[in-house]
Parts: C-alpha cells; sequence; structure tokens
C-alpha cells in the first residue's frame, strides 16, 4: 500500500516485474494490504512473455478461498488478503 503512491509507484512495478519475469503459468501468487482493497496492483503494467500488459489481465484470482482464509490470519493487521494463479497471457 505505501508503494502505490507518489514516487514509489515505480518500486511498486519493478517488483511487480521480477514476479512477471520469473513466475511459470499456474503460479500461485498471495499478498495481504493494509487496506480494504488493493485494486492498484491490476492496473500496473509489466512486460510478460514479450508483451506488455496489466497485472491484472495474467492474473486469475481465487477470490472465495482468499476470503475464507483471510479471517484465520493471525496478525490481524491487514485489511485484505489476495491469491491469484498466473495465466499464460
Amino acid at each position: 500500500d505505501w508503494m502505490s503512491v507518489g514516487r514509489r509507484q515505480k518500486l511498486l512495478a519493478e517488483e511487480w516485474q521480477a514476479i512477471a519475469d520469473r513466475a511459470a503459468p499456474d503460479s500461485r501468487l498471495i499478498w495481504r494490504s493494509a487496506g480494504l482493497t488493493a485494486d492498484f496492483i491490476d492496473t500496473i503494467d509489466v512486460e510478460r512473455h514479450q508483451t506488455r500488459s496489466r497485472v491484472g489481465d495474467w492474473l486469475k484470482y481465487e477470490s472465495d478461498l482468499a476470503a475464507e482464509l483471510h479471517p484465520q490470519d493471525r496478525v490481524h493487521t491487514y485489511g485484505s488478503f489476495y491469491i491469484a494463479k498466473t495465466t499464460s497471457c
């Protein structure tokens, strides 16, 4: 969340680019956010398979599973929890 605004946006994009560079199809990604939503993730531009796209274009969210598991978080600091699989695009 703290990387989603200002000068840190570039760092957040670099982190997601590193994930895009290394994640195989059907890799499972998890992350938590202090906010109730982290929809800013989907709009980050990265290059994947030599094509420029947004992160949300190559993630398939497992929202039901994330909603089931989030209440079990023992830290109770985060407002939202995400599970997604990478797709081939």
